[in-house]
Order: C-alpha cells, then structure tokens, then sequence
C-alpha cells in the first residue's frame, strides 16, 4: 500500500501530469464558458448570476437537453481537475 500511495505521489509532482490536467482543466472550463453562454441566450437571457445559469443547466439536463447534459459534464470534470491542480501544487511545496 505504501509503494503504491509513493507512485501516486510522484505522478502528481511530474510535470507532464501537470501539463495533461491544466490541458483538460483548460478546455473543459472554456467549453462549459461557451456552452453555458448559449444555453443562457437561448432558454433564459435574464440569468445573471453564475449559481442561477449552473441551477438552470442542471434542470436542462434533467429534462433531457443535451447541450444542457454536455455543460454539466464540462463544469463537473473542470472542476475535478481545479481540486487535482490545487493538490498537485500543493505536493510539489511539500
């Protein structure tokens, strides 16, 4: 278990894992950007606030709207990837 928990720790100190997850981070946070831009200019162009566009494109989802289910998917692995980068930094400064 203890060699196994040491790879896992020298993945995330490399810097091509580094690369990868800012990549996907990167991507999947500009296409949510874009997706959620038309899913508001579509369906609710008086949504302001960023909690009320991830309520609506969450119960887009749910209702079977694809574009909706896309966002979501985007939001959700950017957001796995921002808790990955923050513990990356965090090991390389330990």
């Amino acid at each position: 278990m203890e060699l196994v928990l040491e790879n896992i720790i020298a993945i995330f100190r490399s810097n091509y894992s580094f690369c990868i997850v800012f990549f996907v981070y990167f991507l999947t946070n500009g296409k949510y950007g874009k997706l959620s831009k038309e899913l508001v200019e579509d369906l609710a162009p008086d949504l302001t606030s960023k909690s009320e566009i991830l309520d609506m494109i969450k119960k887009e989802s749910k209702k079977g709207n694809a574009k909706a289910k896309l966002a979501l998917l985007c939001y959700q692995i950017a957001r796995v990837c921002f808790w990955i980068l923050l513990c990356m930094i965090f090991l390389w400064t330990v």
